[in-house]
């Protein structure tokens, strides 16, 4: 959480002429790193008493193994130039929250095994994978097409959907 607040190029661009190389993609991964971080907490705490519900979380934790692998090799470039001036071992975080989300997936797969059918346990890790992706895609969606028409509208039009996206705002 750290890292999102003292961002200076991924998904913000503070005083740079140029966005931020993921902006488009802010609202995304603040909605999946907030369920994430929450559905982390609560496997840490209650990990083997949660039972079956552990394959949805492995279904969860591996989508975002997935996420942070692939933000991780967008910024291993900048990480590596930022090393001169210390803050860029801040860019290796994705790397290894991809590390720490796929050990969990896995061990949170183990830990479901016997309370589901084989079937059942990997349907349920995919159906869990899909949803972790498309939830916060279409809210991502509905916020970039709202900033998109409030640029292209009308002044009526650019009041409504400022309302509508005060709900999003953090």
């Amino acid at each position: 959480m750290i890292c999102f607040v003292f961002d200076p190029i991924v998904f913000n661009s503070y005083g740079s002429g140029k966005g931020a190389e993921l902006g488009n993609y802010k609202p995304f991964a603040y909605i999946l790193s907030f369920v994430s971080v929450m559905a982390m907490s609560a496997w840490l705490l209650w990990g083997k008493k949660l039972k079956w519900f552990n394959a949805l979380l492995s279904g969860l934790f591996s989508v975002c193994a997935l996420i942070s692998l692939a933000i991780g090799i967008i910024l291993l470039p900048l990480s590596l130039l930022g090393l001169v001036v210390i803050i860029g071992v801040l860019g290796f975080t994705p790397l290894f929250s991809s590390i720490a989300y796929s050990r969990n997936a896995l061990r949170a797969y183990i830990s479901a095994k016997p309370f589901l059918k084989k079937t059942v346990l990997i349907y349920s890790l995919i159906l869990s994978a899909l949803f972790s992706i498309v939830i916060p895609s279409v809210i991502n969606s509905e916020i970039n097409k709202k900033l998109n028409e409030m640029v292209e509208s009308d002044v009526q039009t650019i009041r409504e959907n400022a309302q509508i996206l005060k709900l999003y705002r953090r």
